[in-house]
């Protein structure tokens, strides 16, 4: 795949990022009507600044552990990118954290492409980068429901299902060939990639993956804590970590969890304290996360297109 075709995804992103935006101002208008919006605005500017940069820090957090992921699984796939640029290019992936399962943060491969990486490498790190978030949340929520009420185990198991669904397809043999009648079209591309994949595919890999993913998740967890414990909400660091993997596992389908994991948060908070603390403590807790890395990527895209096409002119310039 060229540059230039790779670039092309890009609209489609793009006007995924704007349909994202448009759920987000519903989903939260919504809450903060639900709340009481007089309320909502006492409770939220009642909130010590201090919280949501201990929140926003604990978050940064994820994304350093996660990066260290994403820099390891490219060097195990032998793409050698300098730690800056790769880090760089990482963080540009968080800005479409809002599409749906995160799958624009595939937007890597644009840049990764540009460095002479193929697109099928990072495709494949970025597959395994969402598997192994999956596993650990999953992993991570069904901990914690013994916090919450053993009744609600039985909401793990869909998810299972749907894991070894995709361990099936992707890594058994019958599953694979299954993909390949599918989608014969893209069968070069879907092999190389299969061949990608393998070259990863061990105990030790996927052990110290998903270790790193639950380390990266727990920060995020604990910082729902912290925001709980600034708005004087009763809640044990399990019960608060529980919490926050049932709302992530409920919006895995939606762009960036919009929705559904505003909802879970709030269903599962609603017996615990009042309607406006409830909404502060959801609407908190996703501005230092999912809008935090929002912002720290676009800032990051926005950096590395106009990086491209400064180098560009002075190529040309040189010609």
């Amino acid at each position: 795949m060229s540059v230039e075709q790779a670039a092309l995804p890009l609209h489609r992103w793009v006007w995924g990022f704007v349909f994202a935006l448009a759920l987000a101002v519903a989903v939260y208008a919504g809450l903060v009507w639900w709340s009481g919006a007089g309320e909502f605005a006492e409770v939220f500017g009642s909130i010590p600044i201090t919280t949501l940069l201990a929140a926003a820090g604990l978050a940064t957090g994820n994304f350093a552990v996660r990066f260290l992921r994403w820099h390891w699984l490219l060097g195990r796939l032998s793409a050698k990118l300098a730690p800056g640029r790769s880090l760089w290019i990482f963080l540009s992936g968080l800005a479409f954290t809002i599409t749906p399962g995160k799958a624009g943060e595939a937007v890597k491969s644009v840049f990764c492409a540009r460095l002479g990486v193929p697109v099928r490498t990072t495709l494949a790190v970025v597959w395994m980068e969402r598997l192994y978030d999956l596993l650990s949340v999953i992993l991570l929520f069904s901990l914690g429901m013994v916090f919450i009420a053993d009744s609600l185990l039985w909401a793990a198991v869909p998810m299972w299902i749907t894991t070894a669904l995709l361990l099936w397809l992707v890594y058994a043999a019958s599953g694979r060939a299954l993909l390949l009648r599918l989608f014969s079209r893209w069968n070069d591309g879907l092999s190389a990639w299969f061949g990608e994949l393998d070259k990863v595919r061990s105990w030790q890999v996927a052990l110290l993956t998903l270790l790193v993913s639950a380390l990266g998740w727990i920060f995020e967890g604990v910082a729902f804590w912290v925001v709980l414990d600034a708005l004087s909400i009763p809640a044990s660091m399990a019960f608060a970590q529980a919490v926050y993997f049932a709302g992530t596992l409920a919006g895995v389908f939606f762009p960036g969890g919009l929705g559904g994991t505003e909802g879970m948060m709030t269903l599962l908070l609603a017996g615990v304290t009042e309607a406006a603390r409830v909404g502060v403590a959801v609407l908190a807790i996703r501005l230092v996360t999912l809008w935090w890395a929002t912002l720290l990527g676009l800032g990051c895209v926005v950096t590395l297109i106009a990086d491209t096409g400064r180098k560009a002119r002075q190529k040309k310039e040189i010609e």
